[in-house]
């Protein structure tokens, strides 16, 4: 999807909830991403975002920070509440409700 912004298939976010997930990234790409979205505007307006499981994502050094850090770092950065939860049947996901700051 981060692939489409600028295009003329760029998707319109405003009143969607994100489905996201990826495989074989490490934490800090997976922040670089959120940013993007951040950044292209793809998250005003947005009801809700749900991250995946992201397999294969670990920390690259032992103790350094995980997905799962990076999201509530990111979130918590910009104002948004986080809950985790199980939604639409994804192993595992977490389902991020925001609150605009």
């Amino acid at each position: 999807m981060e692939a489409t912004f600028g295009t003329p298939w760029e998707l319109d976010t405003r009143g969607a909830i994100l489905i996201l997930e990826d495989r074989g990234m490490k934490p800090y790409q997976i922040d670089r991403v959120l940013m993007h979205f951040k950044q292209a505007g793809k998250l005003e307006g947005v009801k809700g975002i749900v991250l995946g499981d992201f397999p294969e994502c670990e920390a690259p050094v032992p103790g350094s920070p995980t997905v799962r850090d990076v999201a509530r770092e990111f979130w918590s950065r910009w104002g948004f509440r986080l809950s985790l939860a199980r939604l639409l049947g994804i192993r595992c996901a977490r389902c991020l409700r925001f609150r605009w700051a």
